[in-house]
């Protein structure tokens, strides 16, 4: 089809191909074919025509015929049309929105004293309480910064007045006939919808002209913002009789329940309908300290190991002064334990800021915590306070286990750095430990008698699948002659599949100049291009700054004392470095024992104690092999700490708070939210009776009520295609509450119950979606400014709103229609047509044709 537009006028001229159907070159060919052989027989007649009449004459008559032709192939062939477009007006309706959620129900009282001013004018909340002339000089006053006025009564009342309404009430005197009444403008123009929402929408009451619509119709309860809800609704609409001219939200534009509402915002736009904000909200956000995120890193850890837990704070508007975090513990044996604090410079910008705090973990079981975060200001007269205390505060739970880390040493000899590990590790009773070591000169006799006299083993296990059943591997000084390629190949699955952590330990030797080489160890080594270092002076050991927020690298709870003690250290005298890997994290590094200390974390040096992820395990390379020397006057206080906290950090991922000598179950972590995945195992010990492959393994889960419980669902447990004697599963979208998880395996009932003869019962908690809706409370005008930019909206303050009712007064809702007329079937083209044959026979005629 052909459009061609025609001018000095709204038509346009649609040509209609007959043979379209057929395809582009068979509809080509047919009319060339037409055209060609009534052309030519017009030709032949004109060639006929020249014996009998003059030659003037003969050429008129073959241009008459060709026009006849012609116009008779264009309504065959084009079937012209000529389409004109009529618009006109019809009903239109304005989809008002109002954002209903609990950050609207915040009261600013924080606004400066203009800002109030101007909406108490804009909105009529002072009619009947001070004339009109006198809040204009207080107006003109506070413009020039001339507060003498404030000291009134009457002014003061005027404020409090104000500091009744919250952001949703001044969003109302907007709609409200005794403010700006803009449902009643916007009523003399478009039929009105309007809808509260917050995470759901609901309509408002507005049944006529003027009315007020209901805050108490909307829903009560923790409300969270979906902006993506009023641009559903919007888009709803349109399937109306009336024509949607536009949205209209009122609200801070603090989106933070649900997916982004981009997708809607982009539908919208292409059906042409605009999108506009009256921001709600005031131009700075409220003086705020919050704690807007924690977590612990890991949420499970063994009795004795530290945890790190990660804050994150948001500031807003707070004066000049220092933030201090506090981490409250829980007490032990009755009696209270000191907070863990740190404290930081705070310059009076806004900000957000992490602050990680490391706490040593004593107590088996659940463990809760309670994160405070506490502005002290330089000046105690400065009047900005914090405006929501109760977001200060966040409590934490972290699992602690009484459970055994186990792990597997393995060197070519008892050097001193074998010798003293296994002797550190023998005095802790939290470590399940066992030792292969390959050359024992003083050894006669076979492999058994080692067992017997609990001596090191002389080779690597048998069982292909021993080797995933510990929760960390540490590698000595071994050679490619004692680690055959089977035990690479296990070491590999260990890590990557398993998820195991694996500790290679620098020797002069083999590890890692000669081992390296292979190309299944040169993937699990952290660093690259291995070289070996040496001082006669010696080397100290330096933590860079992701080291320091590293739990199994603190020598003290307090950040400062560790530091120091990091740099008493005795030093080292050899060490085998080399280029860390991309993805890989540098803990320490190797410097120059008489390099001065600044007092900042080295990022310079060589790396000496590097990690890196290997699949869904980790890879940590120690370049020395002299930590032995930490014992120096220390015995086994720092040395022995080292270790005993980098195999905890290693096995965190293992801990179960609940079971008993056959079995520890429960959930990975101790609380989640309900848009997260809840991960059940259950990992059954050495002493457990072997399951027959077809048996039946569950979860049953009870919700507590009260004093009562009752069971919500049974969810069964897979072996895991990877760890041996382990059983897991996972559910989703749990409603929030308190659960208890129970285990069960039908016929081994003795396996899953105490010592007492109860059944062993492993709480968890499932919290509500951490949203933060009353953590940040500043207004996201970036956001609504780019909704409105990309739909051809607008974004006004609330006292500005006059702006937006003028615009929306003058928009129109009208209805497009064209109408078609076929000139096949126009009187004036047959008259043309008409015209053309009578033009022909009257030269035929005067030619003397017949």
């Amino acid at each position: 089809m052909w459009r061609i537009e025609l001018p000095f006028s709204d038509a346009r001229l649609m040509l209609l191909q007959r043979w379209s159907h057929l395809g582009k070159f068979a509809d080509f060919f047919l009319l060339l074919g037409l055209a060609s052989f009534t052309l030519w027989i017009v030709f032949r007649l004109y060639r006929q025509e020249l014996t009998t009449i003059s030659k003037g004459y003969a050429r008129i008559l073959l241009v008459v015929r060709s026009l006849i032709i012609l116009t008779v192939v264009l309504l065959l062939y084009w079937r012209p049309v000529i389409a004109h477009s009529h618009s006109e007006e019809v009903p239109s309706q304005l989809f008002v929105a109002v954002d209903l959620s609990d950050s609207m129900g915040v009261f600013d009282h924080h606004r400066s004293d203009l800002e109030k001013l101007e909406l108490i004018k804009e909105l009529s909340i002072y009619q009947g309480k001070v004339p009109s002339s006198t809040l204009d000089n207080w107006l003109q006053s506070a413009k020039r910064s001339d507060y003498r006025f404030t000291e009134t009564a009457e002014y003061h009342r005027l404020l409090e007045e104000f500091h009744l309404f919250a952001r949703k009430h001044l969003a109302m005197r907007v709609l409200d006939p005794r403010g700006k009444n803009f449902l009643g403008q916007m009523q003399e123009k478009h039929q009105i919808r309007l809808h509260g929402f917050s995470q759901e929408s609901h309509p408002l009451s507005v049944t006529e002209p003027g009315s007020n619509p209901l805050i108490s119709e909307s829903p009560t309860g923790n409300r969270f913002t979906d902006l993506k809800v009023p641009l559903l609704d919007a888009i709803q609409l349109r399937t109306s009789t009336e024509k949607l001219v536009g949205v209209v939200i009122f609200s801070d534009g603090q989106h933070n329940w649900g997916v982004s509402p981009q997708l809607r915002v982009q539908e919208l736009a292409d059906l042409g309908i605009p999108v506009h904000f009256v921001v709600c909200g005031p131009k700075d956000p409220p003086p705020d300290l919050a704690i807007i995120a924690a977590r612990a890193s890991p949420p499970a850890v063994f009795q004795n190991a530290y945890a790190t837990v990660e804050c994150r704070l948001l500031i807003n508007n707070m004066p000049p002064g220092t933030i201090r975090v506090s981490l409250n513990l829980p007490d032990k044996n009755g009696k209270p334990v000191s907070p863990v604090v740190q404290e930081f410079p705070h310059d009076g910008n806004n900000q957000q800021k992490t602050v990680q705090l490391l706490a040593k973990m004593v107590q088996s079981g659940k463990n809760q915590l309670q994160l405070t975060a506490e502005h002290l200001p330089n000046q105690p007269t400065d009047r900005r306070k914090d405006t929501q205390p109760a977001n200060n505060q966040r409590p934490l739970t972290i699992h602690v286990t009484a459970d055994k880390a186990k792990v597997l040493v393995v060197d070519s000899e008892v050097r001193w750095e074998f010798h003293y590990l296994q002797t550190a590790l023998e005095r802790d009773s939290t470590m399940a430990m066992q030792r292969v070591v390959f050359l024992q000169p003083r050894l006669q006799a076979g492999e058994s008698p080692t067992r017997d006299a609990g001596l090191p083993q002389l080779k690597l296990p048998t069982d292909p699948e021993a080797l995933l059943d510990f929760d960390c591997i540490i590698l000595g000084d071994l050679g490619l002659d004692e680690l055959t390629l089977e035990y690479r190949q296990r070491l590999e699955k260990y890590v990557a599949d398993r998820g195991g952590t694996l500790v290679l330990l620098a020797g002069k030797r083999s590890m890692p100049m000669q081992i390296f080489q292979d190309p299944i160890i040169s993937k699990l080594l952290p660093i690259s291009q291995p070289i070996e270092i040496s001082s006669e002076s010696g080397r100290a050991f330096r933590i860079t700054a992701e080291g320091e927020g590293t739990g199994f690298l603190r020598m003290s709870e307090n950040a400062g004392a560790s530091s120091e003690i990091w740099q008493q250290l005795p030093h080292h005298y050899w060490a085998v470095t080399g280029i860390e890997k991309p993805g890989s994290v540098v803990l320490a590094r190797s410097v120059e024992a008489d390099q001065p200390f600044d007092g900042t974390k080295s990022e310079s040096g060589a790396p000496i104690l590097v990690r890196q992820h290997y699949g869904f395990g980790r890879v940590i390379y120690l370049g020395i092999d002299s930590t032995w020397r930490w014992r120096f006057k220390r015995g086994d206080e720092y040395n022995h700490r080292f270790w005993s906290q980098l195999i905890r950090w290693a096995a965190s991922d293992r801990a179960l708070i609940t079971g008993n000598d056959f079995v520890r179950f429960g959930t990975r972590e101790p609380n989640y939210r309900t848009d997260q995945e809840v991960e059940f195992v259950a990992r059954f010990t050495d002493k457990a009776t072997t399951l027959p492959p077809n048996q039946v393994v569950g979860i049953r889960l009870r919700l507590q009520n009260g004093t009562s419980d009752q069971v919500v669902r049974t969810i069964p447990l897979v072996p895991h295609p990877v760890i041996p004697k382990e059983w897991t599963s996972s559910i989703k979208d749990l409603p929030a509450g308190k659960y208890i998880a129970e285990l069960v395996i039908p016929g081994y009932e003795q396996m899953v119950q105490s010592t007492s003869g109860e059944k062993l019962k492993s709480p968890f908690l499932v919290l509500p979606t951490d949203t933060g809706e009353l953590v940040d409370l500043s207004v996201n005008r970036n956001f609504m400014l780019d909704i409105a930019d990309k739909t051809g909206g607008k974004v006004v303050e609330i006292a500005e709103v006059d702006q937006l009712s003028e615009f929306l007064k003058a928009q129109k809702a009208t209805r497009t229609y064209i109408t078609e007329t076929h000139l096949g079937q126009s009187w004036w083209l047959l008259c043309l047509v008409i015209g053309f044959l009578t033009v022909e026979w009257m030269i035929r005629k005067f030619a003397g044709l017949a």
